[in-house]
């Protein structure tokens, strides 16, 4: 089966951007990949027939654009389109059930009705049970390299598996970055001190970086990567480290939940986004168990790993 992008379209400029970059990024997968464009009505809107006529018209003529914007930048793609009438959240997440990734596009500000999903894009990307991509209005011009955030964790490793494989995939280099803070100031009980904790922190960071470049090395022994470790709050570092990255990567778990969320990281880095970013989901065996046979799952950190082979030295 072809790797099939999901793309929520309408008539703003996140939007074509979005399409720009899915195109794009289905052109990586060498042929095998299509889009498809969803345009979503708004299933409440009472209007006569013929008002009702002239909004499906209106559709029409946003999704063939979109296609039009798809082909025009890669003219061999293949490029579906899908007009639905519902909630916009739930018909693109249901359009997408059996999809690898759904792209969205956002104004950076999330709060201009009808003209960006806004804080749509936060509510999808915890929602959904594939990666989801959010394209920034801020996002044009040339950008290069994957960044990801390192953490010793199962959503750590499935994002560290997610960027190494777009990297590779993409030609460009993978910048692992791994981010701590420590607190002003300790309990009075505790023997420690803050600068016993700065230590301890700067030196668990640098052997998780470490870890994580063996482990993409693994894989991809020719991959150019990058490391770095920071003392900042993640959300802070990641959205530094990628202010002209082509991507940024960040892992989250997907809880059982009826009202998903993001985790503090995932919801500061998109309410600031700086660029083209997504949201891969580790999904626990309690949340897996109660999904439908059909549904694309994340793949765990065990898959990632490979047979040793000699890697590279670190690039920093």
């Amino acid at each position: 089966m072809p790797y099939t992008i999901v793309v929520g379209v309408n008539e703003s400029v996140p939007s074509s951007l979005a399409v720009r970059w899915s195109a794009a990024r289905a052109a990586a997968m060498n042929g095998d990949a299509e889009l498809i464009l969803v345009h979503v009505l708004d299933a409440g809107s009472e209007l006569p027939a013929s008002a009702a006529r002239e909004v499906r018209r209106e559709a029409s003529s946003v999704l063939k654009h979109a296609a039009q914007l798809a082909q025009q930048s890669r003219p061999n793609l293949t490029v579906r389109t899908d007009l639905r009438v519902g909630n916009v959240i739930d018909a693109l997440l249901a359009a997408a059930v059996d999809a690898n990734l759904i792209v969205v596009g956002t104004h950076k500000t999330g709060f201009i009705r009808g003209r960006s999903m806004g804080t749509r894009s936060l509510r999808i990307a915890a929602a959904a049970r594939v990666p989801v991509v959010v394209v920034p209005e801020s996002s044009r011009g040339p950008r290069s390299g994957i960044v990801v955030g390192v953490e010793e964790s199962d959503e750590g490793m499935i994002a560290l598996e997610f960027a190494a494989n777009e990297a590779a995939s993409t030609g460009q280099e993978l910048t692992l970055i791994r981010a701590w803070d420590t607190p002003r100031r300790v309990g009075v009980d505790l023997e420690i001190t803050v600068s016993d904790l700065e230590s301890a922190y700067a030196a668990d960071s640098k052997h998780a970086l470490a870890g994580a470049v063996t482990v993409v090395h693994r894989r991809f022994p020719h991959l150019i990567t990058r490391s770095r470790q920071v003392r900042r709050r993640a959300a802070e570092a990641l959205l530094d480290a990628a202010a002209s990255a082509s991507l940024l990567v960040i892992g989250e778990t997907r809880h059982a939940s009826d009202q998903p969320s993001l985790g503090d990281v995932g919801h500061d880095v998109l309410i600031n986004i700086v660029g083209p970013t997504v949201i891969v989901h580790s999904i626990p065996a309690t949340v897996a168990n109660s999904q439908s046979s059909h549904a694309i799952r994340p793949t765990t950190g065990a898959a990632f790993a490979g047979p040793a082979q000699s890697p590279q030295p670190d690039m920093t």
